[in-house]
């Protein structure tokens, strides 16, 4: 058996090395299988081996052919632009992601969060995420959800910065389209380990669980054809052409595509004109443009109102075309006399000045009525009642003989005298007085000028003269010009004196005034009396 045993294994390297010698050994042509016969008639165990051995060697071979027929085809190389292109889309789509869910425009995001299921959302959205945070994660959605935000959260504050969420974009574009990647730190996952992960993850999970009617690129029938042509032309141009950037070369496919659009215009006109030339029928039409520049600039309710007006005035126009040809029809003219005049009634109605005239009056009493009661009266009175306070007498047993000096020294006439501003004073004259001091002694308690002094002198001397003419009073014929003199001057004591009637400040209490007083309102003296008077 052991003779045997070693027989069949020398031929059976034998028959395996010339195999492998031989030039045209392929899978098609397989050799036949040398037989080698055992004592039962079976095959033997090293038989069935090298049946395997062959079989997979043919395999191997047929793959090899199929890689090197892929390796032969035209492939498409991916530009450095198309890689920076695809780049920044899949930044502006995450940064989209990341606003969308911190709910905040785009260029205020950097003091922005999301919490750590708005980042489960966004990974969802950009693809790398399988489950929503409310589907039940797997072992590896939780172990890969936790790495990440222990990188991107350290101190567990619950949510993601802006900043950090960048961070991790810019591994997972560095990893996807290749860029520079953080160096590795010995015995901690960085932030690229975890983005390597779930980038892994979520290409294997789109291959996975992608939708099995989905057609692959391989697998459609369709084979587009290009024009030898067209090929032609665009290496033509390309050779002709300086060598451009990409923005020049797409002004250029525009101008040719303009070019194009009007060479076509052209021939679509032309074809009209020449059906339009068969045509022998030529209606009258407007030919005038339909709009204007004035027309353009109004609006739109602006030029309905013109319409609209225009067509009243067409309307107008027409009705009195039809009443002046009714009236043509008229043979009837009457004889009218057109200067005959129509007495018309008065504008003004009847008892107007009456009514005038006693509105007038009743507002004359009113303000009367009004202006006694608010300028305060002065009477004997309330002056008598008002020197009760002021000085007091020396007691004296001499009734008799005081009652002879209060009798001879009582006042011989009052004057009243009415300023501006609802003012009233009084003025009473005694035996032996002066006018000119009692016009200076007035004007310095109530504050008036010169002239009206001098005005308020005259008065006095006028009102003696008049109802006291036998009175002879003291004072020269120059008046007061003596008082302005005199830098010395002193009152009278008679103004001290209560007998004398003269008070300073006028009672509020309104009283009748004797007969043979008079009352002078100074207020109501024309212009030229109240020069420098404080109105």
């Amino acid at each position: 058996m052991d003779g045997g045993f070693e027989t069949d294994r020398a031929d059976l390297r034998k028959a395996w090395d010339e195999f492998l010698m031989s030039d045209n050994h392929s899978p098609e042509l397989i050799r036949p299988k040398p037989e080698i016969p055992t004592q039962d008639g079976k095959k033997s165990v090293q038989l069935q081996l090298y049946e395997e051995a062959k079989e997979r060697e043919a395999r191997r071979m047929e793959l090899k052919k199929k890689v090197e027929a892929d390796e032969s085809k035209p492939k498409f190389r991916v530009s450095n632009e198309s890689t920076r292109m695809a780049t920044r889309k899949f930044k502006r789509d995450a940064i989209k992601s990341f606003a969308k869910f911190a709910v905040a425009p785009i260029d205020d995001l950097d003091d922005k969060a999301v919490c750590y299921d708005e980042l489960m959302s966004i990974l969802h959205e950009l693809g790398y995420w399988r489950s929503q945070p409310t589907d039940n994660l797997s072992m590896t959605e939780t172990k890969l959800f936790t790495e990440l935000t222990n990188v991107l959260d350290p101190f567990s504050e619950l949510t993601i910065s802006f900043r950090k969420f960048d961070e991790f974009v810019d591994a997972i574009i560095a990893i996807k389209f290749g860029g520079d990647m953080p160096d590795r730190i010995p015995g901690r996952k960085t932030l690229a380990d975890i983005a390597h992960a779930i980038f892994q993850y979520g290409e294997s999970s789109r291959l996975t669980y992608r939708p099995k009617t989905a057609p692959r690129v391989e697998e459609l029938p369709f084979r587009p054809t290009i024009n030898p042509k067209s090929a032609t032309i665009l290496n033509s141009s390309a050779r002709r052409a300086p060598k451009t950037t990409m923005e020049q070369r797409y002004h250029e496919l525009m101008e040719n595509q303009r070019k194009r659009e009007e060479k076509l215009e052209e021939k679509r006109r032309e074809k009209e004109e020449a059906e339009l030339a068969k045509c022998s029928f030529h209606p009258d039409t407007c030919r005038g443009p339909t709009t204007g520049a004035n027309r353009a600039k109004k609006s739109a309710h602006l030029r309905l109102f013109q319409l609209a007006a225009q067509e009243d005035r067409t309307v107008d126009n027409e009705e009195l075309k039809t009443e002046a040809k009714e009236l043509r029809q008229c043979t009837f003219k009457p004889h009218i006399r057109k200067d005959v005049h129509v007495p018309r009634p008065s504008h003004v109605p009847r008892g107007f000045e009456e009514s005038v005239e006693r509105a007038k009056r009743a507002r004359r009493e009113k303000e009367r009525v009004q202006s006694e009661l608010s300028r305060p009266q002065y009477t004997d009175e309330s002056y008598r009642r008002s020197l009760k306070f002021r000085q007091s007498s020396e007691f004296k047993f001499a009734s008799k003989r005081r009652a002879s000096e209060r009798k001879s020294n009582s006042a011989l006439l009052y004057i009243d005298v009415n300023l501006p501003n609802g003012r009233s004073g009084r003025i009473g004259i005694h035996k032996g007085d002066d006018p000119a001091h009692l016009a200076k002694s007035f004007a310095d308690v109530y504050k008036l000028d010169r002239t009206t002094r001098m005005r308020l002198q005259e008065l006095v001397e006028e009102h003696v003269a008049r109802f006291l003419p036998d009175h002879v009073m003291l004072g020269d014929s120059e008046g007061m010009h003596g008082i302005d003199d005199a830098q010395d001057y002193e009152e009278s004591p008679q103004f001290n004196d209560p007998g004398h009637g003269y008070a300073r400040e006028p009672m509020a209490e309104p009283a009748e005034v004797p007969a043979g007083n008079e009352q002078y309102d100074f207020a109501d003296e024309p212009a030229e009396y109240d020069d420098g008077v404080d109105l």
